[in-house]
């Protein structure tokens, strides 16, 4: 039964039959599943994540690709679940088939979103396990090519755990599509994980479907699954049907004219045991349909006999005993002391001592102090009471019987009918026992397997040693003081001999033990080793512990295979290719001269770990006579069939070892044991897989933009993209670093620490952050992709800063990351700043020196630049013409490279210029050294007004700050003018002013009183005398002595 098409409502699924429809049980078909085509980073040669449409290019080598009646030479994987054949054009949304123009293969063509969850693979090329895996698949489905098929390329595209549009991740769909060619024919292979389809848009939108088949681009010829409809409406049981028997898989041949499928299969509800074995399977039809019943077996019950009954229910053992429910069945864990189906038994071997028995040690083992009758065994105690469980032990004697250094001897013999002697006369070692000191020596064989098997006594056979040589003599002497007991039950499996001391005699108990001896009295092939125990009782009672002797008849086969190896340790690299295990070292050898062949050989990982589950142990080379599996539940390799040593050597030595995890971490070595059998023998050789875990550094990008714009004065400015962290070996991320370079003051970044609580972000600095926490790399991502940058301050300066972030597994550093903040600054005014105390800031009192105006407590400063361009300081007020001016320390101006320039717009103002790049202190120095000067004969009394305005070179100027000088008159002195032709030519006129002497040759012809400042000259007295005191003559110099006051008693003299 087909379940009536690909896809039903009623999903005739019963996996092991546990559905029953009105009571009858229905069978899956098909019954078997096969596995995805191995895929992920390690196989793909490209994929496609975190995007809503992707697509990837495929080149074909050689012929290309057959599909119907052309050859293309490339493919294109659409993340949409189709793939288009020479053009990357397809349609948007999946369309019914045909369509002109585009072929296509469609495995599942749908809206696929990646955004949130999934990822597309594309594997393709020439791998050889690739195309092995294909051809078995192929032959093993299309008999008719099953014999001249061999693959020569192939490509595996996987839809893994995709999404659904618009970023949709509750559900997931998991797919894949096999394309196999020789060149001339091809097949696509489509294959559904079990519980892997999920959604599609047909759930939600009707007129919105997908489309499953092919498509040959003419507008005419297709083919769709099932084979009746173009288009179909419900995936849920896509990977539990097939065309072919494998539970998931579809299979289509593409070259030729028509697409074509396998023929379609019958089902048989008997053929696959519904009925668990459990009860007789009857076919019968209803309704037009196969369905069978079950007639279930006792102890089971249900449509498919699929319930087990309780048989413990009605409560069976007896006197105490707990009863286990068994499949169709029960089993009664008795009490002590009783035994039987229903515990309705006492009897020997249950444990408990009971009357007339001697011991009773809970079984009827033999040679284990008490024999299966509850006797205590000779050479043995038992201890116990009534109603108790017996301990036996033996009693042991400080005696090597055999061997001094162990309990346990192996010999060997070639011969079937060879006398084996027991004891090793250069070993044997009675201590200091005398003749008379024992009383028995017990001798058992406790596996006897042929009657004509004996353990004989024969002091006249005993072999020479170092210590003891027995004559003809003292042989007879020993024959006649022992008794021999020989009993034996061939049934049971054991001979026993004893050698008795007679009462009174002397027996070195040296020559007793050399003289027994194992034999087989009939030629025989039996290879089975036998093992003899061998027991000393002292005359006190006391009993040697058994020493142990292991006989061996090789015959033609006495030794086993020897393993012999090279190396005992292979390195395997995280990650890597499959290493050889015994790097071609091994050999195998056999002593045997005619007994070549090994039965069989196992290779098996010798510890199950969970871990490991990805694990492979394979064999390179194959052989007609050896058949090889591998059991990926028990880690096994076996390879059985007989053959050479050198065929299995050969065989062995190409053995490898693989595995498929991504992680290794926390295991330092695998155990591979080796093991290798005649038929008889079995030898072992270990060989460890070390493991080197290869751990790679985390990864950290930025998906959009890597910047963050901020306007000075405004708010926080956040990250225009989206970190992205990833990690090849691991999920989880340990720790983050935040660190803004080229910071300024009061630079700040942050996070959004509320995303996770298993992160905690430490701020380091306002401009450095660190996470610390084990989380995941989404959850490190959306933290980071948090991050913000402030600045409270209105003074920034720096335009730009690095913001450097980088992310730890634990062991090693991505490499960073850099998101560029830009800052747009918003320029301040610069300031210039006096401190003032008085009405008037500077006096000037001193005619013709200078006066320095501003005060030390001057400030020039900008808040957010170093550097000044220029100072103006302008001079105002009740001027005394040009005789006023101001000026600067010219070497301090031309030290910092600074120009100055004056000027007088007009009469009433004064104009200082100061330019040129420089520090805002240097400039300030230069403004503390600006003084007033007044050139003048008398300057005028009144105040005057100097504004200083700076500039920062940024198109930014101070608001104008003044300074107040208050400039007082002075009172000069009265000057004398003698008028014209009174000089020394008789033509000049100069006038006499201050403490002066000059000569002159006439009399002035007037005298002016000349005072600057005054009107009033209180006296005024002139003498002239001759140079030498005598009467002037006309034609001799004298000399003029005036005096002149004026009235504020300030002298002139002359």
């Amino acid at each position: 039964m087909f379940c009536e098409g690909l896809v039903s409502l009623l999903i005739c699924l019963c996996v092991g039959c546990r559905i029953s429809l009105s009571g009858t049980c229905v069978h899956t078909w098909p019954p078997k599943r096969t596995p995805q085509y191995p895929y992920g980073r390690r196989e793909a040669n490209e994929t496609a994540q975190g995007v809503d449409d992707a697509t990837i290019e495929v080149k074909i080598p050689g012929n290309g690709f057959r599909f119907y009646e052309s050859n293309f030479r490339s493919v294109f994987v659409h993340l949409d679940g189709v793939i288009t054949l020479g053009t990357k054009a397809a349609p948007v949304m999946a369309m019914g088939f045909p369509f002109p123009d585009i072929p296509a293969i469609a495995p599942l063509w749908l809206d696929v979103d990646t955004r949130r969850s999934g990822r597309l693979y594309v594997q393709s090329g020439t791998v050889p396990a690739l195309l092995e895996r294909a051809n078995k698949d192929i032959r093993r489905a299309l008999s008719d090519i099953a014999k001249t098929f061999t693959a020569t390329w192939a490509l595996v595209a996987t839809w893994d755990k995709v999404g659904l549009f618009d970023k949709q991740r509750d559900k997931t769909n998991s797919f894949q599509c096999v394309l196999v060619t020789n060149s001339s024919m091809s097949v696509a292979l489509f294959i559904y994980y079990r519980k892997g389809l999920r959604w599609s848009s047909g759930d939600a939108d009707p007129e919105n479907a997908y489309n499953i088949g092919v498509n040959a681009g003419d507008g005419v010829r297709y083919l769709s699954l099932p084979e009746e409809e173009s288009v179909i409406t419900s995936i849920s049981s896509l990977s539990e049907q097939s065309n072919i028997d494998i539970a998931g898989m579809w299979i289509l041949r593409l070259d030729g004219t028509l697409a074509r499928v396998p023929t379609w299969k019958v089902f048989d509800g008997c053929a696959t045991d519904p009925c668990h074995k459990h009860g007789l399977c009857n076919r019968e039809r209803k309704e037009g349909k196969s369905v069978f019943t079950c007639r279930c077996s006792n102890g089971f019950s249900g449509p498919c006999c699929e319930t087990d009954d309780n048989e413990c229910s009605s409560t069976p053992c007896l006197y105490g005993g707990v009863c286990i429910d068994l499949p169709g069945s029960f089993k009664c864990n008795c009490s002590l002391g009783y035994s039987g189906v229903f515990c309705e038994k006492m009897a020997c071997g249950n444990g408990v001592l009971e009357q007339g028995e001697e011991c009773d040690d809970g079984n009827k083992n033999l040679w284990d102090g008490c024999s299966d009758t509850c006797r205590v065994d000779r050479l043995w105690n038992c201890s116990g009471k009534l109603a108790e469980h017996s301990s036996c032990h033996v009693i042991p004697i400080d005696l090597d019987v055999l061997n001094p250094e162990t309990t346990s001897r192996r010999t060997v013999y070639t011969s079937p009918m060879q006398q084996v002697f027991l004891a090793d006369p250069d070993l044997l070692d009675c201590g200091e026992i005398r003749s008379k000191d024992w009383e028995l020596v017990e001798v058992v064989l406790t596996n006897l397997i042929m009657q004509a098997e004996h353990i004989a006594f024969s002091p006249e056979l005993s072999r020479d040693s170092s210590q003891i040589n027995i004559s003809i003599q003292q042989a007879s002497k020993v024959r006649e003081s022992v008794m021999l007991r020989e009993t034996s039950d061939v049934e049971k499996g054991w001979l026993k001999l004893e050698v008795v001391r007679k009462t009174g005699r002397s027996v070195d108990l040296t020559i007793v033990l050399l003289s027994i001896f194992y034999e087989v009295v009939v030629d025989h092939n039996d290879y089975r080793p036998r093992t003899v125990t061998v027991a000393v009782k002292l005359n006190s009672g006391a009993i040697s512990p058994p020493s142990e002797v292991n006989l061996q008849y090789v015959g033609q086969n006495a030794n086993a295979p020897q393993i012999q190896l090279g190396v005992t340790n292979v390195s395997f690299t995280e990650r890597s290719s499959p290493v050889s295990v015994t790097q071609m070292t091994l050999s195998l050898d056999d002593g045997d001269s005619s007994y070549y062949n090994i039965k069989w050989a196992t290779v098996s990982l010798t510890q199950k770990k969970e871990r490991y589950l990805h694990e492979e142990l394979a064999l390179n080379l194959s052989s007609a006579e050896v058949n090889v599996t591998f059991d990926p539940n028990v880690l096994v390799l076996s390879l059985n069939g007989s053959a050479s040593r050198s065929v299995y050597s050969k065989l062995l030595n190409s053995v490898t070892y693989m595995n498929w995890a991504t992680k290794l971490s926390g295991f330092s070595s695998r155990p591979v044991l080796f093991r290798v059998s005649d038929g008889d023998h079995v030898s072992k050789a270990l060989i460890y897989i070390d493991l080197q875990t290869v751990n790679e550094p985390p990864v950290i990008s930025i998906q959009g933009s890597a910047f963050m714009s901020y306007s000075e004065g405004e708010g926080p400015a956040e990250l225009g993209g989206r970190v992205v962290v990833t990690d090849p070996d691991g999920d989880n991320i340990h720790s983050a670093n935040l660190h803004l370079q080229d910071s300024e003051h009061k630079d700040t970044i942050s996070v959004d620490y509320s995303i996770s609580s298993s992160v905690t972000v430490t701020l380091m600095s306002p401009s450095h952050l660190t996470l610390q926490g084990e989380a995941s790399v989404s959850t490190y991502g959306e933290i980071m992709s948090s991050v913000s940058f402030h600045n409270p301050t209105s003074n920034l300066t720096r335009k730009s800063r690095m913001l450097v972030m980088a992310v730890s597994d634990g062991e090693l550093v991505s490499e960073a990351v850099i998101v560029t903040v830009n800052v747009e600054i918003v320029n301040s005014r610069p300031m210039v700043t006096f401190a003032r105390k008085r009405r008037f800031d500077a006096v000037y009192e001193t005619h013709g020196e200078s006066l320095n105006l501003f005060p030390a407590t001057t400030e020039f400063t900008d808040g957010d630049s170093r550097t000044a361009s220029g100072m103006r300081i302008l001079m105002s007020g009740a001027i005394d013409g040009l005789a006023e001016e101001l000026s600067v320390d010219k070497d301090l101006a031309s030290n910092y490279g600074l120009e100055w320039t004056s000027s007088w717009p007009n009469e009433t103002t004064y104009d200082l210029e100061v330019s040129g790049y420089s520090y805002f202190e240097a400039y300030l120095e230069l403004l503390l050294s600006v003084y007033y000067v007044h050139n003048g004969a008398q300057p005028k009394s009144g105040e005057r007004v100097l504004t200083v305005v700076g500039s920062d070179g940024q198109g930014a100027s101070s608001l104008p700050a003044t300074v107040h000088v208050m400039v007082r008159s002075v009172n000069q002195p009265p000057q004398l003018d003698m008028g014209r032709g009174f000089g020394v030519d008789g033509s000049t006129d100069f006038s006499l002013a201050g403490d002066t002497a000059v000569s002159i040759s006439s009399r002035p012809e007037r005298i002016d009183i000349i005072d600057q400042d005054s009107s009033h000259t209180a006296n005024v007295s002139v003498h002239l005398k001759s140079g030498n005191d005598q009467a002037m003559d006309s034609d001799e110099f004298v000399f003029l002595a005036y005096s002149i006051s004026d009235r504020l008693n300030v002298y002139s003299n002359c």
